[in-house]
């Protein structure tokens, strides 16, 4: 078996996907004696073992894990082990084993994962000489421009108006995006969203000031009247143990009185799904973007009864673009993705389409 397809796993058939495994099994772990033959091992044999075949019957209607190939299912199938095991239904040692036999195939899917987006991240980079807009300089002092940027994180472009000091930007922003890509992926979540925040604001400063001539951070308080004083000894200490809102983005027209706040994630999985179910919206951004729209209602302001929340996800495995109405209200709520692994202009398209529809 091929080793570089060997963990492309979509498409196949249970004993392909049992093949692969073996493999996996061998390959990653050749010293360890337990599985030294990985055919023969037990591991290997967690499609012929009663109680996890059940479970999987019970569960999802097909007779044996190899049928499953999503993460989840299979946490979901750990679960109910061990759901068995802390009931003492059988023997609490052989219970244990095979938890770890179907553990250890949840380890397998989730690295064919990440081989999966491995391949993906070199699918689609972009090459100077095949560019049939390329800017006009060499090659050569196109890449040493790219490499500076990469290494010293900023550059200065000087030229007079029309040189296409602009243009070359966006090409170098191009060049890079595939390597930025992967350096998000090993940065901490919390690091990753900071750089899709100032994105954001950077982008809708510079490209859509005539839409939104402010574009901003702004602070968002609590709508909350200190009640029953049983903590706090004055209104003004209750007040103060309140925290202040900070919005990634929010876009203001003083003409129009349009007003668009924007939240920016980032996530490996765009939608959250448990034990196999279909993926949701996250209930916790979902809130966020709700608290920040109704507290930041004024009745001297009418424009803010009009607000709309926008939730933003770099496209990772889904495409999304839903909106919605908050009960009986005007403010309309919107969650979607930008695929960020495309041509600058059908990113600034996308960026556009999602304030302006």
């Amino acid at each position: 078996m091929a080793k570089q397809n060997v963990y492309q796993i979509e498409g196949k058939t249970p004993n392909e996907v049992k093949a692969s495994f073996i493999y996996y099994m061998g390959d990653k772990n050749a010293t360890s004696k337990q599985i030294k033959d990985a055919a023969n091992s037990r591991y290997a044999k967690i499609d012929a073992i009663d109680t996890v075949c059940n479970i999987v019957k019970r569960t999802y209607k097909v007779e044996n894990v190899f049928y499953l190939t999503d993460v989840a299912q299979i946490i979901k199938v750990s679960d109910e082990l061990t759901s068995l095991i802390e009931k003492g239904g059988g023997d609490t040692k052989e219970l244990k084993n095979q938890r770890s036999y179907v553990n250890k195939y949840r380890d397998f899917l989730k690295y064919c994962a990440d081989q999966k987006e491995k391949v993906d991240d070199t699918s689609a980079e972009y090459n100077f000489a095949d560019d049939p807009d390329k800017p006009f300089i060499s090659e050569e002092k196109f890449n040493e421009i790219v490499e500076l940027l990469f290494r010293k994180k900023n550059i200065i472009l000087q030229g007079a108006p029309g040189v296409g000091k602009t243009f070359l930007a966006r090409k170098i922003a191009y060049q890079n995006k595939d390597r930025i890509a992967k350096t998000l992926r090993r940065m901490p979540q919390t690091r990753r969203i900071r750089i899709i925040e100032k994105f954001l604001m950077n982008f809708y400063k510079q490209e859509c000031r005539q839409d939104f001539p402010e574009v901003s951070r702004s602070h968002i308080r609590f709508q909350l009247t200190p009640y029953g004083m049983t903590f706090a000894k004055s209104t003004d200490e209750a007040y103060a143990l309140l925290p202040v809102m900070e919005t990634d983005v929010t876009l203001y027209n003083p003409q129009t009185k349009k007003k668009i706040i924007l939240d920016a994630k980032y996530y490996k999985d765009t939608l959250a799904s448990r034990y196999g179910e279909k993926g949701k919206i996250r209930r916790d951004h979902l809130s966020q973007i709700l608290t920040y729209v109704m507290n930041q209602e004024n009745d001297t302001q009418p424009h803010t009864k009009d607000t709309r929340g926008i939730l933003v996800y770099p496209t990772v495995d889904t495409e999304l673009d839903v909106s919605y109405v908050y009960k009986n209200t005007s403010h309309i709520i919107r969650v979607s993705t930008v695929n960020l692994n495309q041509d600058w202009r059908m990113i600034e398209k996308r960026l556009k389409e999602i304030i302006c529809n």
